[in-house]
C-alpha cells in the first residue's frame, strides 16, 4: 500500500487479491475473466504456435521456465490483462498478457508490478476507488485495528492484516 496526499494505492499481490480489488463490472463478467485466464495459461503452456514463440523469448531472457503462476486479471484500457508470475530457477518475474479470443497475444508487458487500485477518501473515513466517471467498482475500503476490510457487491467482506 502506498499513501499519497490525494489517497492511496493498494497492490493486488496474487489472484485472490486481484479478484477482490478488481471485481467484474460493466460488460465484463466473471466468465470472461475465467476464459481469458485459461487462454493466457494455455498460451504459456505452449499450446499454440504463438505461445511456443513467446516461451522461447522468455526462456532466452530468464532461462528454462519452471512454473507459471496466475496472479489475477484486471480490465484496463479497454482490455482484460491477466497477470502471471513466471518462475525460472530462483528468479520470478511478473508479466501481464492480453490474449484475444482467437488465442493471439494482443498485448504483453513486463517485468511489471502487480496491478494496483487507486483509492480516494470518501469523506466518512472510508475509501473508494478513484473513478471520475462514476462507472467503476462499487467497493468500500475501511481500516481499523490494523486490518483492511474490502466490501463490495461481489464480496461480503474480505480482510487483510497489516504486514
Amino acid at each position: 500500500m502506498e499513501v499519497a496526499d490525494d489517497g492511496l494505492a493498494i497492490s493486488a499481490n496474487g489472484a485472490d487479491a486481484a479478484a477482490v480489488l478488481f471485481q467484474p463490472s460493466g460488460d465484463v463478467t466473471a466468465g470472461d475473466i475465467a476464459a481469458h485466464e485459461d487462454r493466457v495459461l494455455a498460451t504459456l503452456a505452449g499450446e499454440t504456435q504463438e505461445g511456443r514463440e513467446e516461451l522461447d523469448i522468455l526462456e532466452s531472457e530468464i532461462g528454462p521456465i519452471d512454473d507459471v503462476e496466475l496472479a489475477g486479471t484486471v480490465f484496463a484500457e479497454g482490455e482484460l490483462r491477466t497477470y502471471v508470475n513466471v518462475v525460472a530457477g530462483s528468479e520470478s518475474i511478473t508479466l501481464w498478457y492480453a490474449i484475444d479470443e482467437g488465442g493471439g497475444i494482443a498485448g504483453v508487458d513486463g517485468p511489471t508490478d502487480p496491478p494496483d487500485l487507486r483509492l480516494v477518501p470518501s469523506g466518512d473515513g472510508d475509501f473508494r476507488p478513484e473513478d471520475p466517471t462514476g462507472s467503476g467498482l462499487e467497493l468500500t475500503v475501511t481500516f481499523e485495528d490494523g486490518r483492511m476490510t474490502v466490501s463490495g457487491p461481489e464480496t461480503t467482506t474480505t480482510t487483510a492484516e497489516r504486514s
